[in-house]
């Protein structure tokens, strides 16, 4: 990836392919790993769309464990479990 944009990009293209498997595979199967071929596949892309994702942070000494550390606690700070369980309310719908 040379440039921001490239390595912006590629995780998409990379989750694309995944969704692609998915889109035209029995889900439960690929998932649970009984489509053998297919689920070996998921793997594969699953790996790309990691690999993606860790190329660019490394670059920035990003630690992405960190970063989703951050994003989880920020979620559950405005979106409680208490009050959003079962609901598709954003966060200044819930209030609280």
């Amino acid at each position: 990836m040379h440039t921001p944009k490239n390595a912006v990009m590629a995780p998409a293209g990379k989750g694309a392919n995944l969704l692609e498997l998915f889109a035209v595979a029995d889900t439960a199967a690929v998932w649970s790993g009984e489509d053998d071929e297919r689920a070996v596949q998921s793997r594969q892309e699953r790996a790309d769309v990691l690999a993606c994702l860790h190329r660019p942070a490394d670059a920035l000494h990003l630690c992405l464990h960190a970063v989703l550390a951050e994003k989880i606690e920020k979620k559950y700070r405005t979106s409680p479990v208490h009050l959003a369980r079962g609901k598709a309310d954003t966060y200044t719908q819930l209030g609280g």
